[in-house]
């Protein structure tokens, strides 16, 4: 059996050295870091708050258009599904999209849409991007789901070269880049009900 070593006192000036250097790497560890870069101010603009309740019959939809952006750069929305329909041919879809300019059923797009999967809930969501003959050229599907009468935060911004940052709910953020300038937003119901509760319309600058 091996004895411990015996420690003997430290004298007070040992004493004194040793609190001075933990104080000092206490003080060294604690000092800021570098300076963060704050998140983008958003600004709603004036006028730019709405309320819709989009209700559709069973293959049918009905919509919501602003045609004219100009220097709107953000798109902010709750969305709230409280009911869908059956239809034997359409599913329940709910859109909300960005467009480029000219018409809208064919005009290059980028579209947040909610939809029923193989007629089973919670509704799932994707991204659909650009127009080829009418039909979107690509698309990204989103972990995300929602279920009937849940609220769903929704913001888009956009910004020169077209990079357009989708947040969905809390936690999923995706970017797209598009190469046509952003002139319109629309919102899309088809075989049920969207309540979009509110809808703001404003800027964003670093």
């Amino acid at each position: 059996m091996n004895p411990g070593r015996f420690l003997s006192p430290a004298s007070p000036g040992t004493m004194l050295i040793v609190i001075l250097t933990l104080l000092c790497a206490s003080a060294m560890g604690q000092s800021p870091g570098p300076a963060q870069a704050e998140a983008p101010t958003f600004t709603p603009a004036p006028g730019q708050t709405f309320f819709l309740d989009l209700d559709s019959a069973p293959g049918v939809f009905s919509q919501w258009r602003h045609d004219s952006l100009g220097t709107l750069n953000v798109l902010r929305a709750v969305l709230r599904v409280p009911r869908i329909r059956k239809d034997s041919h359409w599913l329940p879809t709910f859109s909300v999209y960005l467009q480029g300019e000219g018409d809208p059923l064919s005009a290059e797009a980028l579209g947040l849409q909610i939809f029923e999967q193989d007629r089973k809930l919670p509704l799932r969501m994707r991204l659909v991007v650009g127009r080829l003959s009418g039909k979107p050229v690509k698309e990204i599907q989103l972990q995300t789901t929602l279920r009937l009468n849940d609220q769903l935060k929704v913001e888009m911004r956009w910004a020169a070269p077209q990079v357009i940052t989708i947040a969905v709910g809390d936690s999923e953020v995706r970017n797209v880049t598009v190469s046509w300038p952003i002139c319109r937003a629309m919102i899309i119901s088809s075989t049920g009900e969207l309540k979009v509760d509110p809808l703001v319309l404003g800027t964003v600058k670093p």
